[in-house]
């Protein structure tokens, strides 16, 4: 199994896998039987879940799972880049790939990404400029271009 440090993520051929933290003492990485993996548990991860799609994996002779939708996974990523602190790697690769997934979105299903935006709005701390609002800045569309 991949070791990872606190706060970073369970790497395996490229494949960062993530849970839902559920108690304090979750280890990280929280060991996972197939594939051979750990997963990296995260706080705050109901809501990017809480409307999962399925999704195949391929693994040996493939492997179901379920995902989050492509519209709250691009919010989250939005969220997620303005919390990275001072990894400026990860927090760019957070931004390309909430960049991809919204424009991809914004022709395939607008609808989607206007209420996923509303909803990750929902999961910011009020009093202070929303991290995924900070991220769209950063990238260009604003919640308007969303149809927020």
């Amino acid at each position: 199994m991949p070791k990872g440090k606190r706060g970073e993520g369970a790497v395996s051929d490229g494949l960062e896998i993530c849970v839902c933290k559920l108690k304090q003492a979750d280890p990280n990485p929280l060991p996972l039987s197939a594939p051979a993996a750990g997963a990296t548990p995260l706080r705050r991860l109901a809501w990017l879940i809480e409307d999962p799609t399925d999704a195949a994996v391929l693994y040996r002779s493939g492997i179901t799972v379920r995902i989050p939708r492509p519209a709250r996974f691009a919010g989250h990523k939005l969220i997620l880049a303005q919390k990275r602190g001072g990894d400026t790697t990860r927090r760019a690769k957070d931004l390309v790939q909430a960049g991809a997934l919204i424009a991809a979105l914004k022709a395939a299903d607008r609808f989607a990404l206007s209420d996923a935006f509303e909803g990750a709005c929902a999961q910011g701390v009020t009093g202070r400029k929303r991290p995924e609002e900070r991220s769209l800045a950063e990238l260009g569309p604003t919640p308007d271009d969303l149809g927020a």
